[in-house]
């Protein structure tokens, strides 16, 4: 709608309607316990950076924008992915010099897995902490209570006897009496969420990587070996969207290879022997 033609809400209603949008997709949606709400948040966010893009509100809270895209680059959900990294990419074209520098260190740090971190989604019974069929339970009698208590309404394990929710991580490890353990299924969460984060990082990253020109100079020295390796991630979307970078920064890659060359040996040598099952893999190719 064009309100600009003389026919739409007076400057305060629309001040008052801007304030509503924006409190409701932050305060309710933006860092909930339900994918599909930070999903249908973020696309909203989206759209309003894209189509309203100079509005004084927007612009104050350009800051919190940015934060909320950085924290859903790590979501399960590849669409959520695909949009916050597009938010990267338009919040970097509304920010000051300040504030495009700090970006490109905030995903720098990311890409690199020594991000700072982001706010946290809320946590209840029913959030997914896992995609369906990460984790199995094998145990015939585990499984066969859980699917007892699934058709009671307990709904305590996901299809096919996965475990996906909090509640549902929580009731295994008291069932074999090692209540322990929901810490490092919790750490599993958060390594997969790393992940996820680098890769939306990536995206992010690979589309304001030609605009930020010198800005990406002091980081470059530091960025190369990691990507170097990253293009030979196991996962193919991670491949594709760190290629992406390494084509806008890269204009001789053999005379880059060659500049870095031991910078990038200590990376692959560093990676080969690291607790991340996913840098050995890239490092070795």
């Amino acid at each position: 709608m064009d309100v600009t033609d003389g026919h739409g809400p007076d400057p305060a209603t629309r001040e008052k309607i801007c304030e509503t949008i924006l409190s409701t997709i932050f305060d309710k949606y933006m860092y909930s316990s339900r994918p599909e709400e930070r999903c249908a948040a973020c696309v909203w966010l989206l759209a309003l950076v894209l189509h309203t893009r100079r509005h004084p509100r927007l612009l104050t809270m350009l800051p919190e924008i940015q934060e909320a895209f950085g924290s859903l680059l790590g979501d399960q959900n590849e669409l959520t992915q695909e949009m916050a990294s597009r938010g990267v990419s338009v919040v970097y074209e509304l920010g000051t010099e300040e504030q495009r520098k700090e970006l490109l260190a905030s995903l720098m740090g990311t890409l690199s897995g020594e991000g700072q971190k982001k706010r946290k989604v809320k946590l209840a019974d029913d959030s997914q902490v896992f995609q369906e069929g990460t984790i199995k339970v094998d145990d015939k009698e585990l499984a066969k209570k859980k699917k007892e208590e699934e058709k009671e309404g307990g709904g305590s394990v996901g299809s096919g006897g996965s475990l996906n929710t909090y509640k549902e991580l929580c009731s295994i490890v008291n069932d074999i009496g090692q209540p322990d353990l929901i810490y490092k299924f919790m750490d599993l969460a958060n390594y997969q969420a790393m992940l996820n984060s680098s890769k939306g990082a990536a995206y992010g990253f690979a589309s304001i990587a030609k605009r930020a020109g010198d800005a990406l100079a002091p980081h470059l020295a530091k960025l190369l070996p990691k990507l170097y390796r990253m293009q030979h991630d196991p996962n193919p979307r991670m491949q594709e969207a760190v290629k992406g970078i390494w084509q806008a920064v890269v204009d001789d890659p053999k005379a880059a290879v060659d500049a870095n060359f031991s910078a990038i040996m200590e990376e692959l040598l560093t990676e080969c022997g690291g607790r991340q099952w996913r840098g050995g893999p890239s490092a070795a190719l």
